[in-house]
């Protein structure tokens, strides 16, 4: 897993950005927790967000019937 450097956003200062890289393996198959935590410069931080997502060697339906196609990289906001 790799973390880029922290980006200020152009158009609101007030916020920030990061990119996190990550390429899972055969033996991380499966279900697959990330979570997150936010600090400012004084050490204060927000609350824990965690995203529940799933890991496959090919698509993983996300209910009966339904077929997802191939995701490389998504993004999350909050």
């Amino acid at each position: 897993m790799t973390k880029s450097a922290l980006v200020q956003n152009t158009t609101n200062s007030s916020l920030w950005s990061l990119t996190i890289t990550w390429q899972p393996t055969a033996t991380q198959v499966g279900t697959q927790v990330f979570c997150a935590v936010a600090s400012d410069s004084a050490s204060v931080q927000s609350d824990q967000y965690c995203v529940t997502f799933s890991v496959g060697l090919t698509s993983v339906p996300l209910c009966p019937g339904a077929t997802v196609t191939t995701t490389e990289a998504f993004k999350i906001e909050f």
